[in-house]
């Protein structure tokens, strides 16, 4: 048997790597949220897959100290936080200070960055984890990070990647997310030197809806806005009858933070249940805003998970909160005067989406062994004994919530096993 030793500094920052940088989807997510922090408005990523793939992710943010660089790519350097009590009301996207040192470690990455009041930028340069030049570089005001030869230190860590395809979709689905969040912020992604979208700064939500969804969806959802006990939720949800196949219109955010949470999820699909069939999903963005020191973000270094201090009534409060928006659509024209036909085709027909149809409903149980029959694929009217109210408190769907923005979640049955995996959603790094 060996004996224990100390492991080496680049083998821990190999290992806390891979909680960070999984994949090139994560190395965009880190990168883009870093710009965001840095106060960016314009931020432009470019993702080329051949030649081992390369990332580049260009804002016009605050940039960095050129006397601070060697720090920035440091593990636990952050301008973010000073100590643990920071915790409590963090609300940046980054805090860990791990971002830029575990990309590091396992690629070769180059940071140029410039303060608008400094005459010259300052660049440095990393492979695997170790820093080969530093030096003063013309540079535009702002910050470029160029991401190369991801995982070429650690091979075998490839071999879990999926496709190049795959792996650009899930990058993409992490900035319309990133996108849908923060509508006054001007995102570009281009791939192998095309453009795939340009989404321009725009107002509110219902305009970034447009640009990302499409018109036709964007006009059918509704936006809603409830409160209660310290919680706001605002958004977009699909109305009761319009469905699809799978999750990728499916998005939630806590504190402006996409989160992958299961008591949030799984809220949505109850309060949805009366109005779907099994394997259909809504499309809906959703905004959950909670006191900072009500919810910990530090339970997982991609900060995807979330701890509520009230998770039940957190629950119930999205719920409800979507329930009374959904039975004022549950009538033939529904709140928002679309017909059956009308949500059949926002159902099939959305742009860039690829048709798939949804498998045929089969019977299911209701949890006690005893078939019910299948859902109908048209929306029935929620009954007063199925809603758990909370006491004393109605929530009120508001039809134009006028200029409020607040700064593709799983969907899993309700019955399922809580270990099993959940399925693709907008955003979503495994």
């Amino acid at each position: 048997m060996r004996s224990i030793e100390l492991l080496s500094e680049p083998v821990i920052a190999g290992i806390a790597a891979g909680e960070v940088a999984e994949r090139p989807a994560s190395v965009v997510k880190e990168l883009v949220e870093n710009s965001l922090d840095a106060g960016a408005v314009r931020v432009t990523v470019e993702y080329d897959d051949a030649d081992g793939g390369r990332i580049v992710v260009t804002d016009d943010g605050h940039g960095i100290a050129g006397d601070e660089l060697e720090l920035a790519i440091r593990p636990h350097a952050t301008s973010k936080i000073r100590d643990l009590s920071d915790l409590d009301g963090v609300c940046s996207f980054g805090f860990r200070g791990e971002a830029l040192a575990s990309i590091g470690a396992v690629s070769k990455l180059e940071l140029v960055s410039r303060r608008r009041l400094d005459e010259a930028g300052a660049v440095i340069r990393v492979e695997g984890g170790n820093v080969v030049d530093v030096g003063a570089v013309g540079a535009r005001p702002g910050t470029r990070v160029t991401v190369s030869d991801l995982f070429g230190s650690v091979p075998a860590r490839r071999k879990f990647l999926k496709s190049a395809s795959a792996e650009y979709s899930l990058a993409a689905d992490n900035l319309r997310r990133i996108a849908l969040a923060n509508p006054g912020v001007h995102l570009r992604l281009l791939r192998n030197g095309r453009a795939a979208f340009d989404f321009g700064p725009v107002e509110n939500l219902a305009g970034r809806l447009r640009q990302v969804y499409g018109r036709e969806l964007a006009t059918a959802m509704v936006e809603i806005e409830a409160r209660h006990a310290g919680l706001v939720l605002t958004g977009s949800l699909s109305p009761a009858g319009v469905s699809f196949g799978s999750a990728k219109r499916l998005s939630l955010f806590v504190n402006g933070r996409w989160v992958h949470d299961r008591a949030l999820f799984r809220a949505l699909m109850e309060a949805y249940r009366t109005y779907l069939v099994r394997n259909r999903y809504p499309a809906a963005v959703l905004f959950l805003e909670v006191a900072p020191d009500r919810v910990d973000v530090n339970v997982h270094p991609a900060k995807a998970e979330v701890r509520f201090d009230d998770a039940e009534l957190v629950q119930r409060f999205v719920i409800e909160s979507v329930r009374d928006l959904l039975r004022g659509s549950a009538s033939p024209l529904g709140r928002w005067g679309l017909s059956a036909d009308d949500m059949e085709r926002l159902s099939r027909n959305v742009p860039g989406e690829r048709r798939r149809d949804a498998p045929a409903a089969r019977s299911r149980s209701d949890g006690r062994g005893v078939p019910r029959e299948p859902s109908s694929t048209h929306a029935r009217p929620a009954t007063g004994e199925e809603d758990a109210e909370l006491p004393g408190y109605r929530p009120t769907a508001v039809e134009d919530a006028g200029e409020r923005c607040a700064e593709e979640q799983s969907t899993l049955p309700l019955d399922a096993d809580p270990t099993a995996e959940l399925p693709d959603v907008l955003g979503q790094v495994f």
